[in-house]
């Protein structure tokens, strides 16, 4: 009996101590939990935090701001796909050129070949364009002649001021103070009766006429300017 007692009372402690053992295990996994809860409240308050309205407002102007460089960019790609489309349209190499030719006033063909074939105020210009090899003190040299429009009170003019038919005119520049330059006209037959001129503080002063073959000119001029080419 005795051995009986002593048995049960050993059952009965081991079966207090795992009973207190499961206990603590459970406490301690419920605090656990308790601190992990609490810790996800603390985050998910602190992500809904409410932004001010400066803030608001500065985060909405960044995007507007974003947004409307993005539409600026789209719009100037399209505007330079369309400008270089009508540059080769027109007969340009690119945009640029054409820019360049219209700031003149000239088409293509005339900025291309340094030439004026239109002038306003000439019903049936005859066209004038310089290819370079200007003379200078003698020698042929690489310099050329830049050709450009005029408006029409210079036609107006000189058919005010001197006989013969205003065949062009044009302003003439080049880098010299003097040289003989072989102009380019098409159309101007060879020993035709050519008179030239040129517009010098506000009057027409006569320019030598080296010689007059098919479709060239060719002048001994004293300095740049606008110069008109009349057909006796």
């Amino acid at each position: 009996m005795k051995k009986i007692r002593k048995y049960t009372a050993f059952a009965l402690a081991m079966g207090l101590m795992l009973s207190s053992a499961t206990v603590m295990a459970a406490e301690s996994s419920s605090s656990g939990m308790s601190s992990s809860s609490s810790c996800s409240v603390s985050v998910s308050d602190n992500s809904s935090k409410s932004l001010s309205s400066e803030e608001k407002a500065a985060i909405a102007a960044a995007k507007e701001k974003a947004e409307a460089e993005r539409a600026a960019q789209a719009e100037a790609s399209r505007e330079a796909v369309r400008m270089e489309a009508e540059a080769a349209g027109e007969g340009f190499e690119n945009a640029a050129h054409m820019q360049y030719a219209q700031a003149a006033s000239k088409s293509a063909g005339e900025y291309y070949n340094n030439a004026v074939v239109v002038t306003e105020g000439i019903e049936e210009a005859i066209p004038v364009a310089q290819g370079g090899n200007l003379v200078v003190d003698g020698q042929v040299t690489n310099m050329t002649a830049s050709i450009s429009k005029v408006s029409a009170a210079f036609v107006d003019s000189v058919r005010a001021a001197k006989e013969g038919t205003v065949l062009n005119v044009v302003d003439v520049q080049f880098p010299s103070v003097e040289a003989t330059i072989n102009f380019y006209m098409p159309g101007v037959a060879d020993g035709a009766n050519i008179a030239a001129v040129q517009y010098t503080d506000g009057a027409w002063t006569d320019v030598e006429v080296e010689s007059v073959r098919a479709d060239h000119v060719v002048l001994n001029l004293k300095g740049n300017g606008i110069i008109a080419f009349l057909a006796k």
